[in-house]
C-alpha cells in the first residue's frame, strides 16, 4: 500500500512504460523503432534482467512479510534498482508515434513539478491518489507521516494565540519547551520518548480546550494492541472504573495505592477513548501534514466521552 500512494504517479507511469518497453525490446522493433540494441544482448541482457527482478522480488516479499512495518523508508532500497529499470522507458522517445515520443518527457516534467510542489514536506508526501498529503494520516502513520517534524510550527502558531488552552498529545523527540510552547500534556505519547525525563508542563485535564494531537499519537500506533480500537468491552470497563472512583471518593475506602492504580487505569482508558472519538471527528485545523487541532467546548467533549458509539 505504501508504495502505491507514496510513490509519485509520474514515477509509477514511467516504470510501467519501462516494463512494457523491456518486454517488447527483444526484437529491437517491439517499441516501434528500427534500431536494434547493441552492446547489451544475449546472456548479458538476460543476466542483468534476472538480477534486477530477483532483487525486487526477494526484497519486496521480505518487506511485505516482515513484522517490522513502521514506515515506507524500509523499501527505499528498491527505488535505485527500479530507476535503473526506468531507463528502458527512454526507448519510447524514438517511437514513430508522436504521442509516445513526448509521453516520457512529459511524465519527467510532471515528476519535477510533483517534487517542487511537495517542498518542504517530503517526509509526509503522498501522491494524488489520496487527494492531498494532508489526508495521509487517514491511511498511514509513524514515519510515513509524522516524526514530530511540525513541532516548531505548532509553537509558532500558538505563540500568536496565547489565550488558547493547549492540551498536547505530541509524538516525537523534539522538546516542546525549547520552542516556547506553553501547553499541558497527555503523558502517554510523551512517555514513549521521555520516560526518564520530567514532563515539561502540567498534566492535561479532560476539560474543554484546544486539543493538539500528532498523527501518530492519534492513530495510537505505540499503544497496547488491545487498547487501540475502542470497543464495548473497553467501554464497559471504563464506565465501571468511573463508578468505582466515585464510590471510593464518597466512601473514602481503599488505600492510596489502590486509588492510584484505579485512577491511572481510568485515565489511560479515557485517553484511548478520546483518541478513538477524535479519529472520527473532523479537525478544526491542521499544522503541516502531521498535527491536528480539535477545539472542543466542555459540552462537546462531554458528548464525545459519554457516548458510544
Amino acid at each position: 500500500m505504501t508504495f502505491g500512494i507514496k510513490t509519485p504517479l509520474p514515477t509509477l507511469s514511467i516504470l510501467v512504460l519501462a516494463a512494457l518497453a523491456a518486454w517488447r525490446l527483444r526484437t529491437g522493433r517491439g517499441v516501434g523503432v528500427s534500431i536494434r540494441p547493441t552492446g547489451w544482448s544475449g546472456p548479458a541482457k538476460r543476466l542483468s534482467l534476472i538480477a534486477i527482478w530477483v532483487f525486487l522480488v526477494v526484497y519486496g516479499l521480505a518487506s511485505v512479510t516482515s513484522h517490522l512495518n513502521i514506515g515506507h523508508r524500509h523499501i527505499l532500497p528498491m527505488y535505485p534498482v527500479m530507476f535503473v529499470m526506468a531507463g528502458a522507458a527512454g526507448r519510447w522517445v524514438a517511437h514513430r508515434w508522436r504521442v509516445l515520443r513526448v509521453l516520457v518527457p512529459a511524465l519527467a516534467a510532471c515528476l519535477v513539478a510533483a517534487n517542487v510542489s511537495a517542498w518542504p514536506d517530503y517526509l509526509p508526501y503522498f501522491n494524488w491518489l489520496i487527494g492531498e498529503p494532508r489526508n495521509g494520516w487517514k491511511y498511514l502513520s509513524d514515519s510515513n507521516v509524522d516524526w514530530g517534524q511540525d513541532l516548531k510550527h505548532v509553537a509558532r502558531y500558538f505563540a500568536d494565540r496565547p489565550y488558547e488552552d493547549v492540551k498536547l498529545a505530541y509524538f516525537g523527540s523534539g522538546r516542546p519547551e525549547y520552542y516556547g510552547l506553553k501547553a499541558s500534556y497527555f503523558e502517554f505519547p510523551f512517555k514513549f520518548y521521555f520516560a526518564e525525563r520530567e514532563r515539561p508542563g502540567p498534566l492535561a485535564e479532560f476539560t474543554g480546550g484546544t486539543f493538539v494531537v500528532s498523527a501518530t499519537a492519534l492513530q495510537a500506533v505505540y499503544q497496547p494492541h488491545e487498547l487501540r480500537e475502542w470497543n464495548e468491552q473497553l467501554e464497559s470497563e471504563f464506565t465501571a472504573l468511573q463508578r468505582h472512583l466515585i464510590e471510593m471518593k464518597e466512601k473514602g475506602g481503599g488505600s492510596e495505592q489502590d486509588w492510584r492504580v484505579v485512577a491511572g487505569r481510568a485515565r489511560r482508558l479515557a485517553y484511548m477513548k478520546l483518541l478513538a472519538r477524535l479519529r472520527t471527528h473532523r479537525p478544526d485545523e491542521m499544522i503541516g501534514c502531521s498535527v491536528l487541532i480539535f477545539r472542543l467546548s466542555r459540552d462537546e467533549l462531554a458528548k464525545l466521552m459519554t457516548t458510544w458509539p
